[in-house]
């Protein structure tokens, strides 16, 4: 449990910063701050959208239990890059190919999670090969 609970939180941690960090660079671009303030999206003043923080803290205790679920078949010194490839392909990928498909949003919106999700997924790989070997 130690190697999945606490190595989970703490890369919700650094996913959160991450997602923030890309986030609001993004959100220096008009057509994206539009998406975030438009009807679509839920209101910063409605108290559901607290919950959105625990999403990065689900999805690294999630990637963290993979982790230590397949470590094995990831050798050599770049077992965390390709895990982080691995995460990304099937987070980010389906994920935002369903969002691009369903969603009237802009694509620099898009394209800002994709990166968002690129970054985490693969600091992701490396945080969790560095610290469970």
């Amino acid at each position: 449990m130690k190697k999945i609970l606490w190595p989970g939180i703490l890369l919700g941690l650094i996913m959160l910063v991450i997602g923030m960090v890309v986030d609001y660079l993004f959100m220096l671009i008009p057509s994206v701050k539009a998406d975030y303030t438009s009807e679509f999206m839920r209101s910063w003043q409605d108290p559901i959208m607290t919950l959105f923080f625990l999403y990065p803290f689900i999805l690294g205790i999630a990637f963290a239990w993979l982790w230590n679920k397949t470590k094995a078949s990831f050798t050599g010194k770049m077992r965390g890059c390709y895990f982080g490839w691995l995460l990304f392909f099937l987070t980010t990928v389906p994920g935002i190919w369903i969002t691009f498909t369903s969603f009237n949003l802009s694509l620099l919106t898009i394209l800002g999670w994709t990166v968002s999700g690129f970054f985490s997924a693969k600091i992701a790989g490396f945080f969790l090969a560095k610290i469970n070997p």
